[in-house]
């Protein structure tokens, strides 16, 4: 047969994960029928008939085969799936899990999801049906069994989603940040049947008023130090024009001082020597 069950031990997703391990012997006690720890042997691969019901009878048939169908005893091989039944609605009024999957395919009874949920639970399939999620084409376990999408759902010990409880994850993985936009919208409308037109136009006198009240505070806190720089650099241009004007008559001072014992030196030069004159007149 072609069950989960049956290829337990041969299907791909085992032998990578198994290896993976170093082939831990404890995996072969749920993915091998007649196990062994004691000397590592098993009689034979995958999940056989003998695993679930008693050894073989020699008078089956007509004699029918004696099964345990009870949640507990899933849940030797089923750890996770069986300890979050265990703390769901299904596992508080014993639920068991052949009441929604088949004996021997494993498969669900009804393979429709919707129709196999609504056959218990009616009145939440008719809020259901009318909703958006419905016309969105979701179903029951796109919320109730919701899987992080980095933890594939047959590989190892991760979450199956048997507790059947909604988290904030199933609900931001499709909504995001609009996850509250829906209560903010009927936050408004409650203000807004609450308001009378009066109250309203009161309120928007009073905000109008804290506002105005707001800029002027914003315009006095940069009006001072405005002010300040506008008058440094005032001060600042004068002490330039004072500095500026006293460099240059300090350097007029010193050309006309240069002009005038250029002028002395030329006076003096263009006076006959004495001394030459005389030899000259000799």
């Amino acid at each position: 047969m072609d069950t989960n069950h049956a290829n337990a031990f041969n299907s791909s997703s085992f032998q990578d994960m198994w290896e993976e391990q170093w082939k831990p012997g404890y995996c072969l006690n749920c993915h091998t029928t007649g196990y062994e720890p004691s000397t590592g042997e098993y009689a034979f691969d995958g999940v056989t008939c003998e695993s679930c019901h008693v050894p073989y009878l020699g008078k089956h048939p007509p004699a029918e085969m004696i099964v345990n169908e009870t949640a507990a005893f899933c849940g030797t091989c089923h750890k996770v799936s069986y300890d979050e039944w265990m703390k769901s609605n299904h596992g508080e009024i014993d639920v068991k899990c052949v009441s929604c999957h088949e004996d021997h395919p494993m498969m669900l009874r009804i393979p429709n999801v919707i129709n196999l949920c609504s056959s218990c639970h009616g009145k939440e399939y008719r809020e259901f049906a009318i909703g958006t999620h419905a016309n969105e084409g979701l179903d029951c376990t796109d919320c109730h069994m919701y899987r992080l999408p980095d933890k594939p759902r047959h590989r190892g010990p991760t979450s199956t989603g048997h507790s059947f409880t909604i988290s904030s994850g199933a609900c931001s993985q499709c909504h995001g940040g609009n996850i509250h936009a829906r209560f903010d919208l009927m936050q408004l409308q409650e203000l807004l049947h609450t308001k009378t037109p009066t109250n309203l136009e009161t309120q928007v006198l009073d905000l109008e008023t804290k506002v105005s009240k707001i800029e002027k505070e914003a315009n006095n806190k940069y009006e001072e130090p405005m002010i300040g720089i506008l008058v440094g650099l005032i001060f600042g241009f004068i002490a330039f024009q004072v500095v500026t004007r006293s460099k240059a008559t300090e350097y007029y001072t010193r050309v006309r001082q240069a002009v005038m014992k250029t002028s002395l030196y030329l006076s003096n030069s263009r006076q006959p020597i004495r001394g030459n004159t005389q030899e000259e007149e000799t």
